[in-house]
């Protein structure tokens, strides 16, 4: 089986993560090309840290000439996926899109799946901090409801556009602070709940899904219930997630989502648990 290269953009928590991982060799052919990133104080650091030689760049044309790199993966931001996804594809490079929440616009999803099956290439979304999505996904032309509550400490809320009325308030207990769908939610919330972006991708879109935020004070882990109605009847899903030590905006299941969805790529006739 011919080794895969790979290359990522982003060298946050979530990239130096992913990363390392990948150096440390534990997915079978796969190897780690170059990293980009714009922010070049962001690279420098990123070097000390990284064990092996790669190339770290801040030039996008530059990451994507390297033609060797057959995957990208996005560990960035929402807007990355927007603003570099066409380039991607248009490069010949499998594209795995980490921030989901980008494709809380539609007719992105479909322009960069358009231009990926002209070029016989994939778009990989992975299940993120969600249990239970090929179940969701085989039922869903039957679903009539879904609707996902988010309960997170203050901290992994502060910083976002939903967040900025309340980052002086002293919680005492937990509050609601966002009730509304799926699509204003992801707007206001960028770096937290991707998941309920990649909810309705599986289920019945963003405009159909409800999602509620819930600040809570005493919460140390990040909690997602999931809720689906049908003729099927119903189904609950939840999960009680550990924050990323570094990054507390997301949980650290999110970055083990990735690296399956890395190992499926470049093992595809691996089965699970071999």
């Amino acid at each position: 089986m011919s080794l895969n290269s790979l290359g990522i953009i982003g060298c946050g928590s979530m990239g130096e993560e992913i990363s390392t991982f990948i150096n440390s060799g534990k997915i079978q052919n796969a190897e780690l090309s170059c990293v980009f990133d714009q922010d070049e104080t962001r690279l420098q650091q990123f070097s000390k840290k990284i064990s092996k030689k790669i190339l770290l760049t801040s030039s996008i044309e530059e990451f994507l000439s390297i033609e060797k790199i057959n995957l990208v993966v996005e560990c960035a931001s929402p807007a990355a996926v927007t603003k570099y996804g066409e380039l991607i594809l248009k490069s010949n490079k499998n594209f795995l899109a980490m921030s989901s929440g980008a494709f809380n616009d539609p007719k992105l999803l479909k322009f960069l799946e358009k231009i990926a099956k002209q070029k016989s290439l994939k778009i990989l979304i992975p299940s993120g901090a969600i249990g239970g999505i090929d179940a969701i996904k085989s039922i869903q032309n039957q679903i009539e409801k879904v609707s996902i509550t988010t309960t997170k400490h203050p901290r992994s809320l502060a910083g976002a556009p939903g967040f900025q009325n309340f980052e002086n308030t002293v919680f005492d207990k937990a509050k609601v602070i966002f009730n509304g769908t799926a699509q204003d939610a992801i707007e206001m919330f960028p770096a937290n709940v991707n998941v309920s972006t990649t909810l309705s991708l599986a289920a019945i879109g963003t405009k159909k899904t409800q999602v509620k935020i819930i600040c809570d004070p005493k919460s140390k882990e990040n909690k997602h219930e999931i809720c689906i109605i049908g003729p099927f009847g119903k189904l609950n899903f939840s999960m009680n997630l550990k924050p990323n030590e570094r990054n507390p905006k997301t949980s650290s299941l999110a970055i083990y989502s990735v690296i399956q969805t890395i190992q499926q790529f470049c093992n595809p006739n691996i089965s699970l648990g071999t």
